[in-house]
């Protein structure tokens, strides 16, 4: 798809501390966190914040349907509707 930097936003914040640290992970999630940071590494920069999970409510939508789905869709003209109507119900609250 050619993207050379990305923004991660997660509502855990120590998902997203544990991202940032270049120390050693040794927590129960350290294979999670490794396969992150190694995918990362392809990116010519990337940052992870943290968001609130009200905030965030279009990316549990998008993901929930991706794994609803296996995972193997692409919209690369045109967004979904259910995404659109999510993303236009946040900026109302």
């Amino acid at each position: 798809m050619g993207f050379w930097r990305v923004v991660l936003e997660g509502d855990s914040p120590y998902i997203i501390k544990k991202l940032q640290e270049r120390s050693p992970e040794f927590s129960p999630i350290r294979p999670i966190i490794e396969d992150a940071r190694l995918f990362l590494r392809h990116f010519l920069s990337w940052e992870a914040l943290f968001t609130p999970r009200e905030c965030n409510k279009a990316a549990h939508l998008l993901a929930a349907t991706g794994m609803k789905d296996g995972g193997n869709r692409y919209w690369m003209k045109e967004e979904p509707c259910f995404l659109v109507q999510q993303i236009r119900e946040n900026k109302r609250q």
